[in-house]
């Protein structure tokens, strides 16, 4: 807001946004990101007026991983139609080891949830006589969908720190007290890359 103010010590807590392939258009209907509040509305108002009840809508979430599940658990709970593309060959795969991560993918099988192993999302195209997604895999396969959810993980906000000279990798380098390049300037949370390491939360 053009408003300078002074600081004995500065801590950035910049968090992080959704991480976007270059290749998906974003800004077109159908598809989205979940990082918050706005998303999440967006994303139901979407929904809401295609005027279908929930068990005849069905979501591609494109990621297997934490908020993508999240996302398919709390969808499936409204009996949305859920189709989960995963381009690695199990679910979860930073957190959990194989047989838990075999167990898990079970479950949400289990409760009707397709997924898609090794496998990525080669084009998306809107149907104009359905109003429809038709999305083609890598693997050949295509099928429709009201929407799609991409939640691939996220890019650490450290503009402010880069355009300041401070020291950056993916995330802002800090040492074992949080401490940037500059002494004065602390980094925390998800944009916090400690030992070549993004940690994603601040707790960890």
């Amino acid at each position: 807001n053009g408003i300078t103010h002074t600081y004995n010590k500065l801590i950035l807590a910049t968090g992080s946004r959704a991480f976007i392939p270059k290749d998906v258009q974003i800004d077109l209907p159908g598809r989205f990101t979940m990082r918050n509040k706005i998303d999440a509305d967006k994303f139901k108002a979407y929904l809401d007026a295609t005027g279908l009840p929930p068990e005849e809508q069905h979501v591609a979430i494109v990621g297997g991983g934490l908020l993508g599940l999240e996302l398919a658990a709390a969808l499936k709970h409204k009996n949305v139609k859920i189709t989960i593309i995963q381009r690695a060959s199990r679910l979860m795969e930073r957190q959990l080891d194989k047989v838990s991560s075999k167990l898990l993918a079970l479950d949400v099988q289990e409760r009707g949830i397709q997924i898609y192993f090794d496998n990525e999302v080669s084009t998306v195209f809107d149907d104009d006589d359905t109003g429809e997604l038709s999305i083609s895999l890598k693997s050949g396969k295509i099928f429709t969908a009201n929407a799609i959810v991409y939640a691939i993980g996220t890019r650490p906000n450290i503009e402010i720190a880069k355009e300041n000279g401070i020291k950056c990798g993916r995330g802002v380098i800090v040492n074992q007290h949080m401490q940037s390049s500059n002494p004065n300037i602390f980094a925390i949370g998800e944009i916090a890359e400690f030992n070549n390491q993004l940690f994603g939360i601040t707790s960890a």
